[in-house]
């Protein structure tokens, strides 16, 4: 398991490293972000890689100073940011806002390398690893709070996707 999580990982994250990229994982109080920190700083070396922590958290300072990894409150385009989704939380985030997300994310790029593993597989990896494991509820508040300032800042984009899904379901039900 543990093997198999590593893996899917660097496989999303090899091309970038390749290309030597700096990387930054958005700083969420949850079991996915320890397990991304854990998985980059230890398997990918001579990369500049930081955490972007938008707010204080205990539990990302523990993390970043156990792997002596920076903290920065924002980053510029220069960076790969790694989105610590699992299977679950990327799907019912996306699905909410698949056309915001879209819009909003164009000029950077994002990479969601725990996105194909579900979260029982990503915490049993926490659990081998004696890493902490973060109830899901506490993430989802913070991803539910950003996603409703997207959507203060762009209201139409909601209008536009529900549009987008009635045309789908009328030329389905055609």
């Amino acid at each position: 398991m543990i093997k198999r999580v590593e893996k899917g990982v660097m496989k999303a994250l090899r091309e970038e490293a390749k290309r030597k990229r700096k990387f930054a994982v958005l700083g969420l109080e949850s079991t996915e972000t320890i397990v991304i920190i854990r998985i980059v700083s230890r398997k990918i070396k001579n990369t500049s890689f930081v955490v972007i922590e938008y707010e204080k958290n205990p539990l990302i300072r523990w993390i970043t100073a156990r792997y002596r990894i920076e903290t920065v409150p924002s980053v510029d385009d220069s960076f790969v940011q790694i989105l610590p989704f699992s299977l679950e939380s990327a799907s019912v985030t996306f699905l909410r806002s698949l056309i915001k997300l879209r819009l909003n994310f164009l000029t950077l790029k994002y990479i969601l390398p725990l996105a194909k593993f579900p979260r029982k597989h990503i915490e049993t990896y926490a659990a081998l690893n004696k890493l902490p494991i973060v109830p899901f509820r506490t993430s989802f508040k913070k991803i539910e709070k950003l996603l409703a300032e997207i959507e203060q800042t762009t209201p139409t984009i909601r209008y536009q996707f529900l549009t987008s899904i009635e045309n789908i379901k009328s030329n389905v039900s055609l």
